[in-house]
């Protein structure tokens, strides 16, 4: 597989920063030590790679997260650069989907704490990922977190969106590839 040349793109505002070099690259991101916690891992753990199977439920899980970082920096707004990474996925999962289960709260005090622990169990199963009805998507479609990076297959680049964000949050719109193919 081809490899696209690394690229820093800054947004209009000068604020966020994509510097990923290819769809392999990512992937290895994804599974490197994270720096902060999310509902099937612990910050200083290898991280987990989260998807969805609808790029609305995808973007309703991005914004969200989006939200909190605006939140915590006291900015009034801001617009992001989203490059959909896609991925086939192999491996035994973990199926949350017609189940009630703490890890699947909204409340990050009481849904990721679990999520953590039900992550640390199904790893001890040998398990490859957990799939779930998602938290964030409206429409409740299938959420995936691929705990190893072995599941991944065909890791490649989808559409690019711009996502802006303030007090009224604004529609994700199609942006021009910010990330040239591989030639």
């Amino acid at each position: 597989m081809g490899r696209a040349r690394a690229e820093a793109i800054l947004d209009p505002l000068d604020r966020a920063v994509y510097a990923i070099a290819g769809p392999l690259e990512l992937v290895a991101q994804t599974f490197a030590v994270a720096r902060g916690p999310g509902r099937f891992h612990r910050a200083g753990e290898p991280g987990v790679w989260y998807a969805c199977a609808a790029l609305d439920g995808a973007l309703a899980e991005v914004a969200f997260h989006q939200r909190r970082w605006l939140a915590a920096s006291g900015l009034a707004g801001i617009t992001v650069r989203l490059v959909e990474a896609r991925a086939a996925f192999a491996g035994r999962f973990l199926d949350l989907r017609d189940a009630s289960h703490p890890a699947l709260d909204a409340e990050i005090a009481v849904g990721w704490p679990a999520g953590q622990a039900l992550a640390d169990q199904a790893r001890a199963q040998r398990l490859d990922g957990i799939v779930w009805p998602s938290v964030r998507d409206p429409a409740r479609g299938e959420a995936y977190a691929l705990l190893d990076r072995h599941g991944v297959r065909a890791p490649r680049w989808g559409e690019t969106w711009r996502l802006s964000l303030g007090a009224a949050p604004s529609p994700p719109v199609a942006d021009e590839p910010l990330i040239a193919p591989p030639a």
